[in-house]
């Protein structure tokens, strides 16, 4: 899945800190290669969010959002769940750095 991979590209990178590094890490991604929306967070070792870029109008339930980023810090593990939202079911993963933070990204399904 496309997700899983950006996840994995994802893990593999500095941790983006800003929305230029979150567009530049989505713009060389196959999900946008495939034009797949996302929404992405960048989120510092406290579980602020210092950063977002959204190629989706998709309202992401921040409340999900932020408990997997605590958990995701907290466990220094990728989460990744399937969460309900108002387009269906989406795709959440959250990536923990090694240097703290995370960086967050929630796929919707494709519409038509």
């Amino acid at each position: 899945m496309l997700a899983r991979r950006f996840a994995n590209e994802l893990a593999q990178a500095p941790p983006p800190t800003s929305r230029a590094e979150l567009l530049q890490s989505y713009a060389a991604s196959d999900l946008a290669a495939a034009e797949l929306p996302v929404t992405l967070g960048a989120w510092d070792r406290s579980a602020k969010e210092i950063a977002d870029f959204a190629a989706s109008p998709a309202q992401p339930d921040s409340g999900i959002v932020m408990k997997a980023v605590t958990d995701a810090i907290a466990s220094g593990e990728t989460i990744t769940r399937s969460v309900l939202g108002p387009p269906g079911v989406q795709i959440l993963a959250v990536v923990a750095h090694p240097s703290g933070g995370a960086t967050s990204l929630l796929v919707p399904p494709r519409t038509q």
